[in-house]
Parts: C-alpha cells; structure tokens; sequence
C-alpha cells in the first residue's frame, strides 16, 4: 500500500503546479473580461449587441460585391491634419480620431465614419467597397444621430430613426454616442431600419477646458461629423416627414427657429468641409457656458451675413413648425402637409398623438 500511496502524493505534488498555472489564466481572462464590461461603452447586452451588429453587418454590404472600388492611397495628405487641429482646438478627445482614416488622400473619397466603423467591428479591409461615395461633389445621403449619456432608446427615437431611413435612403445611417443602445425600440430599430450602425464615440470633456452641458458637448460633436464627412444631422426627436433630395444640391441647409432664437442645429444638411460650419465651430473657442443658446443657435444666426454665398436657408415655418399631427401622419404615408421636419420635444407628445390615431392612419 505505501508505494501505492508514495505514487499518488507525487502525482498531486506534479499536477499542482499546473492546476496554479490553469487558475492564474482563468484569473486573468475573466479580469479581463470583467473590466471590458465594466467601461461605460459596455456591458453584457452591449457586447452581445456589437457582435450581432457585425454579423448584421456582414449580412446586409453583402450586396456590396462587385461594386466599383474607391482608389486608395497610402500616403497623408499633410503631416498636419487640418481637420483634427480645427477640432482640437475646441475638444480635446478629437485627437482620438484615427488621422490615417480622417486625413489621408483617400479621404475625400470615402465616407470616413463609415472607415471608424468599420475599424471599429473589425472589418477595416471592406473599406474601399462599402465606404465609397457615389458623387464627391455634393452632400451626401449619410445621417447622422447623437445619443450620449442615456442609452436607453425611446419610442420618439424609434420613429424618428425609422421616418429617416423611409424618407431619407440614406446610403449610411450613423447613430454615435459613448453607450451602445438598448432598449425595446432600440431592437425595433436593428429590426426596422436597414442599415443602422452605431459608432462608439468618447464624450467629450468639456468645451475649450470649460465645463459644458452634456447637450453643448453634443452639438460640437455634430459640427465634426459634418464638417469632416458632409451630411445630415438630425436630433433624436426630430422627425423628416418629405424627401429632402433637392436640398442635396446646396452647400448649407439651416433650419431658423426664429428670429429671436436664432437657426436651429437640430436639423443641419451640409457639404464636407463647409466653411459656415467651420466658422461657427471655431466660435466654440470662445464658448460661454452662462449663456445656454449663445454658440448652438445664437452665433451661427449672428454670422450669417455671409450665409447666402454658401448656404440655403429653410423658410421658418418648414422644419421647426410645431404641426406634430400633421407630421406624425405624414410619417405613415398619409396627408402631405408643407413642412419638411417637425421636433417632438417630449415622448409625451409621441404617445398622445398616437393614441388619437385611428388603426387605418396608424398602418402604412
């Protein structure tokens, strides 16, 4: 028996060591993991939710083969960034933009949010097929939402997400925020609107080193999106009820709310690079975080003596009209009505309306 026994005490003695080595990994993996899930962007429903957005991905840009191919280059346009310095100046977590995706000579060819999301899920190598534009020349189908702070999707976001993609069809539609989605209308969005990415976006600091308002910082975020890529930006709330083709053809498309409030930033349309955009972001340099409308809406009514070389204006009782009723129907395919968008400035209002509506003007 005591050979026996001598056997089994050396073969634990051999085996623990191991046994130590297979722990201290398993620690490590699931310290990993755990601090993965523990950042803001993250959580448990957030990376199952990436992961099936890329799948999702995969599925929907198959359609995408045997498309023309953007040229590429390799080399920078400049050492400096222009784009990056004007941003940085402002905001400091700009710098995080990849310069090689924003700044390179490729640039001005592709949708370059669509080459931060794709290095984003892992399939930077699709670029030069999913991320070509069609006309470098005007502004392009892509629209833009923000969504910081609270993650959790509203039925007011559902339709003004879906109202979008149904009159817009854009050829990508972004919504960026430092939180992935989550919610019910959330998964109706991934269901309903084809083509949906969300691109993780850090949010920034503050304003020119000044502590800013969670919508202040919003609205800079915006101007960027805008001015290195061209586009249309709309807030959560606001919902397109007509094609907004013909305004394609302008440089600048703002919406006044009024002439005492100043132009709206809740529906913006602009080319890439356009220098009212850059002028009313540079202003952030000076930004006043006493003043709450002064950079979103009063400066960029302010400088708009130089509006009209480069810019369209929507007359004032298309897209800030309060004609919620009219809108949410025409949202459904019913009765036409003169504005091009309308801001539902509470759920409440999203819920009243629908609760009016009769299930022949609901469906459509």
């Amino acid at each position: 028996m005591l050979p026996m026994c001598r056997f089994q005490v050396l073969k634990k003695a051999t085996t623990l060591p191991a046994v130590l080595l297979t722990f201290a990994v398993m620690v490590i993996f699931y310290s990993l993991i755990v601090n993965e899930m523990l950042r803001p962007s993250w959580g448990l429903s957030s990376l199952i939710s990436w992961r099936q957005e890329t799948f999702r991905f995969q599925a929907a840009e198959s359609e995408h083969q045997g498309k023309p191919e953007c040229k590429e280059y390799i080399q920078k346009m400049s050492d400096k960034c222009h784009v990056l310095e004007l941003f940085t100046r402002v905001d400091a977590t700009a710098r995080n933009y990849d310069s090689d995706l924003v700044c390179d000579q490729s640039a001005t060819n592709f949708d370059v949010i669509c080459r931060l999301y794709l290095k984003q899920i892992g399939l930077q190598s699709q670029q030069s097929t999913v991320c070509c534009l069609d006309n470098v020349h005007r502004v392009p189908k892509i629209v833009y939402f923000l969504n910081f702070g609270v993650n959790k999707f509203r039925l007011v976001n559902y339709i003004s997400l879906r109202a979008a993609s149904r009159f817009i069809a854009p050829s990508a539609l972004y919504v960026v925020g430092d939180q992935h989605p989550r919610g019910e209308w959330w998964r109706k969005v991934m269901a309903d609107v084809p083509g949906v990415r969300f691109l993780y976006r850090e949010i920034p600091g503050n304003i020119s080193g000044i502590p800013a308002h969670i919508k202040h910082l919003s609205d800079i975020v915006r101007l960027q999106l805008l001015y290195m890529n061209g586009g249309i930006y709309l807030d959560t709330d606001t919902v397109v009820v007509r094609d907004l083709q013909a305004l394609l053809e302008h440089n600048l498309t703002l919406g006044l709310i009024d002439k005492v409030t100043g132009m709206g930033n809740g529906f913006i349309i602009a080319k890439r690079g356009n220098d009212f955009i850059e002028e009313w972001y540079s202003h952030y340099t000076k930004y006043n975080n006493s003043a709450y409308y002064l950079n979103s809406l009063e400066v960029n009514t302010f400088i708009n003596s130089s509006i009209s070389s480069y810019s369209s204006s929507l007359p004032s009782s298309s897209p800030w009209e309060k004609k919620f009723a009219d809108a949410i129907i025409s949202v459904w395919g019913h009765r036409l009505c003169d504005i091009i968008a309308t801001t539902c400035y509470t759920a409440r209002q999203v819920t009243r309306r629908l609760s009016n509506l009769t299930r022949d003007e609901g469906t459509g």
